[in-house]
Order: structure tokens, then C-alpha cells, then sequence
């Protein structure tokens, strides 16, 4: 089992190493094909030759691969100092700040349903402010989707105040479901995040059955859109995400809810 783990831990680490060797063994084993055969006098092969030439192409090899790691370390730094750039774009933004203190008072319970109906009317400023909060997440879920960004960022930083608004029932029910066209990067986000939360949270029950305290439950998962038919089918016409990867998300999503007994919540009526 050890070996196992440890396998999968320094998978990409063994597999660049294949990659190194195999490479050289194809240049050495060039080198020898196309080399001439030099004789000296007492007709004896050159050596010096051989090991000169593979010398020269181990060098060139290890320039490549050292150019190849330069440019990863260079676009890692550069996805780090963007999403800082996010992330400080979001906390220093009252507007923002404030939908997610009200999101969060919903979660929870010392906000209703139609506590937010009265807080965010359709001709209020506070309305304005929470479009605004979710057309920041449209741009984010460009960024994912070019690869700008990675998932595990996003996950780390975004997930839990991006499932605090598309798990809110009036969220869903009086801006995201209403005016779904609009949001389309944001529907893509919400099964690319959901796909790696409920990966994690299966882990989490079968290392951890008996415990739920500390499991990492997606917020309000009640409020799932995961099984509307209607937004996976959207999300496959716009070709963002295949519908066999929303068949295999949802169903992860049906072994938590019957191992967890959490239901599908029914529509609030506002």
C-alpha cells in the first residue's frame, strides 16, 4: 500500500524520468547509426568520437529540458501572482464583500429567503451588486477555461464564495435559472468545482465513514443543480462540458445523497 501511495505521489516525477531516459536512448542510438566509422591506423574503432558526439547530445538534451522547466516555473509564478491579483481584486471591493457576508448569513440561517427578496429587488443598488458578483465569476471561469488559471487555484481561493451564491435559492431562482444565457462560464465553473469537491468528499467517506463533522461538504449541497436536467442540458449545447463527464459527475453527486441522506431541497416559492 505504501509503495502504492507513493507511487501516485511521484507520478509525473517517474514518468518525466522515462521521458529523459527514453529520449537519450533514441539520440544515442542515432548518433550510432548515422556516425561514420573512423579508423585509425591500426584499424581500431574511434571512440573518442562516439563519446564525443553523445557528450554533445546529452548537453543539448539537458539544455532543452532545463529551457522546458524555466518556462514552467516562469508560467507557475505568473498563474500565483494572477490569481493574487484576483483574490485582492475581490476583498478589496466592499460591494463584493458585503453580497458574500449576506450569502453567508443564509448559510447559516440568520438570513430567510425573503430576507434577501427585499434586499435584493430587481431596481435596488444591492441588486447591481450581486449581478456584479456573479459576473466576476463568468470572468474567472474564462480564465479556468484558457487555462490561464489552474483548478486547484480556483478551488483553493473561489470554491466556497462560489458555492455560497450558486447554491443560494434566490440566486438561483430570481437571476441564474432566469437568465441562464448570460452565465454561461459560470454554469461551466459550477461542474468543473463541483466535480473536484465531490471526488474529494467520496474520499473523505470511504477513509472516513463515521465521520461528518470534519467532512468536506459543499456548501448548501441541498440546492444542488447538479441534477437539473434542464442545466446539463445547457451546459452540453454550448460544448463546454461532455455529457458523458455531466453523467459521471451526477453520478457522484447520487452516491452522496444516499450515503449522506441529504435530499434534493424543493423550490422556495417567493
Amino acid at each position: 500500500m505504501k509503495m502504492k501511495i507513493l507511487y501516485w505521489k511521484y507520478k509525473k516525477l517517474l514518468i518525466s524520468i522515462c521521458v529523459v531516459l527514453l529520449v537519450f536512448i533514441c539520440i544515442c542510438l542515432f548518433q550510432i547509426s548515422n556516425l561514420d566509422f573512423i579508423y585509425i591506423e591500426d584499424n581500431t574503432y574511434n571512440s573518442m568520437s562516439i563519446l564525443i558526439d553523445l557528450s554533445v547530445s546529452l548537453l543539448t538534451l539537458l539544455g532543452i529540458l532545463f529551457a522546458v522547466k524555466q518556462l514552467s516555473d516562469s508560467k507557475k509564478l505568473n498563474e500565483s501572482q494572477f490569481v493574487m491579483d484576483l483574490n485582492n481584486e475581490f476583498i478589496s471591493n466592499p460591494n463584493m464583500l458585503e453580497i458574500e457576508r449576506q450569502l453567508e448569513k443564509y448559510f447559516i440561517g440568520k438570513s430567510s429567503f425573503y430576507d434577501l427578496s427585499k434586499l435584493w429587488a430587481s431596481s435596488t443598488k444591492e441588486r447591481q451588486n450581486l449581478i456584479s458578483y456573479l459576473v466576476y465569476f463568468e470572468g474567472l471561469s474564462v480564465s479556468v477555461q484558457r487555462k490561464i488559471i489552474g483548478m486547484e487555484s480556483t478551488d483553493d481561493l473561489f470554491a466556497y464564495r462560489f458555492f455560497l451564491a450558486f447554491h443560494n435559492p434566490f440566486v438561483q431562482q430570481k437571476e441564474l435559472l432566469d437568465y441562464i444565457h448570460y452565465y454561461r462560464g459560470c454554469f461551466v465553473l459550477y461542474f468543473m468545482l463541483s466535480e473536484v469537491w465531490l471526488k474529494r468528499w467520496i474520499l473523505w467517506k470511504n477513509r472516513y465513514p463515521n465521520d461528518t463533522k470534519n467532512e468536506p461538504a459543499i456548501p448548501l449541497f441541498d440546492y444542488s443543480l447538479l441534477d437539473d436536467q434542464s442545466v446539463c442540458d445547457f451546459v452540453v449545447q454550448n460544448k463546454k462540458i461532455s455529457r458523458r463527464k455531466i453523467k459521471k459527475i451526477k453520478k457522484m453527486e447520487d452516491y452522496i445523497r444516499q450515503n449522506t441522506n441529504k435530499e434534493k431541497s424543493q423550490p422556495i416559492e417567493g
